[in-house]
């Protein structure tokens, strides 16, 4: 999973994974980190929460729009739920993804913020 991770999303994500790899070998819910698995594809997408955070979640470019982010979002969300959170949240996505799949699973957007940047010369 972790060299999924760092071939598809590298950066962040890998650390998640790798420190929510380590919280389960220790002991903690193996439910929080959820993985995608094709026959003969290996590994093509995963999801993960915190407490009430969702994500990171991510889906091998090549293997998106065929609903394998709904059944992951899905599985967190479950999981969540049992492990007795009654809500929630993730913190950014892209409009298209926000309406194609959160929006599916009632999340809804309670903040927007706006990423800035400057050319220094």
């Amino acid at each position: 999973l972790i060299g999924f991770v760092s071939r598809h999303f590298p950066g962040d994500w890998v650390r998640v994974v790798r420190e929510a790899s380590a919280a389960i070998l220790k002991g903690d819910r193996p439910t929080r980190l959820w993985a995608a698995i094709h026959p003969g594809k290996g590994i093509v997408g995963f999801a993960h929460f915190e407490g009430e955070r969702f994500g990171p979640i991510g889906v091998a470019e090549s293997e998106r729009g065929q609903g394998i982010g709904q059944v992951l979002t899905l599985n967190v969300l479950r999981s969540q739920r049992e492990a007795g959170y009654r809500s929630s949240w993730f913190l950014w996505s892209d409009d298209r993804t926000a309406d194609r799949l959160y929006r599916h699973f009632g999340f809804r957007e309670i903040r927007r913020f706006a990423l800035l940047r400057k050319e220094l010369q």
